[in-house]
């Protein structure tokens, strides 16, 4: 049993002969300077997230901002594609309503046309009916 203590006692000696004393002061200084590293990890690692989700937001925002411009463009196409088709109605009306007064005075004329025949008519049938 001796032999036994004398080696845990070599083997404590040999342990202690290696083992660095600190004083309080110091070794709570740097127990707390070790937690704060701690913090200072978890902070950095929440920054690097944060960056990370800032970096998707932006690539987010660069491809709506793409789709806003083209749907941009496009509403502007349609807009200049609908001017274009109200452009050439409002020809089409004057157009029609051109065409439509050539058509009453025609009618107009057709009418006053007729009316004279129709005297000429009269006037041939007194004539005929004169010589007979």
């Amino acid at each position: 049993n001796m032999q036994d203590l004398d080696s845990v006692v070599e083997s404590l000696s040999a342990v202690l002969s290696d083992a660095v004393y600190l004083e309080p002061d110091v070794y709570d200084t740097q127990r707390e300077l070790q937690k704060y590293k701690e913090i200072i990890k978890v902070k950095d690692n929440k920054i690097a997230t944060v960056e990370a989700e800032l970096e998707l937001a932006q690539t987010e925002l660069a491809i709506s901002r793409g789709k806003q411009r083209s749907l941009e463009e496009e509403l502007h196409s349609s807009e200049a594609a609908a001017a274009t088709l109200r452009h050439e109605q409002d020809n089409n009306a004057v157009v029609f309503n051109m065409h439509f007064n050539e058509l009453l005075l025609k009618e107009e004329e057709i009418r006053k046309q007729s009316e004279e025949l129709e005297k000429l008519k009269g006037i041939i049938e007194v004539l005929e009916s004169g010589r007979k």
